[in-house]
């Protein structure tokens, strides 16, 4: 028979030859949209995912193999603590991950919001590389939600360009307001561009204040005229501050440097082996849900035989 598209993966992994999750790399190689997302398949298609979670299995196997024997060998169950609490650790580390390889794979929901004429379209145009935003010199030019999907190092973004947030009488350019206020509400990372060469506006303080405790960088935009702006001000509301000329370029590496930081996309290390879907994330937090059950039963001290069934 003609073979069916992924036949050939299908195969290799009914017969033994793969595991699920160096099955499911493959998939997860052929559509990395960066260089990082390419190694983190790559290696979980060579089976680094795969050894950790043989390494954790053989753990739990040998922790119920003690259980079993307990009856007739009883022994110190420390030994027993140690293993549980290694294996949940791991699980643990894996699932910290998840988030950031999803960012690698998948993209990011990114909002660039601020207020009226500080850069917000010449921002999305620099990282677009091309005209997508209009851009000209008079304040609420943008007024609907402009998208694009860019790579800003080995992130792949999905930016939404807003119309700047303040009060206005124009029923359109109002709903263009209410339009970016609720993607800020919703996305999962926020530019906050500020104008370096004007003074903070309320609008700018109210901006910050609705995103205390949202994934955002602060972007001082026209770092190549006079600053004017509070920049203390700023830097107390945001833990990561970029200076940038948009027009210019300047400042692009330190965004890129602080979207890595905000995202902790930095600190993957591809050989570790990430968890690729949501299938594997789920089957993790399963494990790491009965493993804390055990744990709980065995300090509690409980009968033996639900540590066991926890285990299992």
């Amino acid at each position: 028979v003609p073979a069916q598209p992924g036949e050939f993966t299908k195969r290799a992994f009914l017969n033994g030859k793969l595991g699920l999750t160096e099955a499911e790399s493959v998939m997860q190689l052929i559509s990395a949209q960066g260089e990082q997302a390419v190694k983190v398949a790559l290696a979980g298609h060579q089976g680094a995912l795969e050894k950790k979670i043989i390494h954790i299995r053989e753990m739990l196997i040998t922790a119920a193999a003690h259980l079993s024997a307990w009856a007739d060998y009883p022994e110190d169950d420390k030994v027993l603590k140690d293993n549980l609490y290694r294996a949940n650790e791991q699980i643990e580390q894996l699932l910290s991950q998840f988030d950031a390889g999803k960012a690698i794979r998948e993209g990011v929901n990114t909002v660039i919001a601020g207020r009226p004429n500080v850069g917000k379209s010449t921002l999305m145009n620099l990282l677009s590389g091309c005209e997508r935003s209009i851009v000209t010199q008079f304040a609420g030019t943008t007024r609907d939600i402009v998208e694009e999907t860019v790579l800003l190092g080995d992130v792949p973004l999905c930016l939404a360009d807003t119309a700047g947030i303040h009060q206005t009488n124009d029923p359109v350019e109002s709903i263009g307001v209410d339009k970016a206020k609720d993607r800020v509400k919703t996305a999962e990372l926020v530019f906050a561009v500020f104008d370096s060469s004007r003074e903070l506006s309320q609008e700018d303080k109210m901006l910050m204040e609705e995103l205390q405790g949202v994934p955002a960088v602060a972007i001082v935009n026209k770092s190549d005229l006079q600053t004017v702006a509070d920049l203390n001000y700023i830097k107390e509301k945001f833990s990561h501050v970029v200076f940038i000329s948009a027009i210019s370029g300047d400042g692009l590496k330190q965004l890129e440097e602080s979207v890595a930081d905000v995202l902790q996309t930095a600190k993957l290390n591809p050989s570790d082996g990430i968890l690729s879907t949501e299938r594997q994330r789920d089957a993790a937090q399963q494990a790491k849900d009965s493993l804390e059950e055990a744990i709980y039963a065995l300090e509690s001290g409980m009968t033996l035989d639900a540590v066991t069934v926890s285990i299992e």
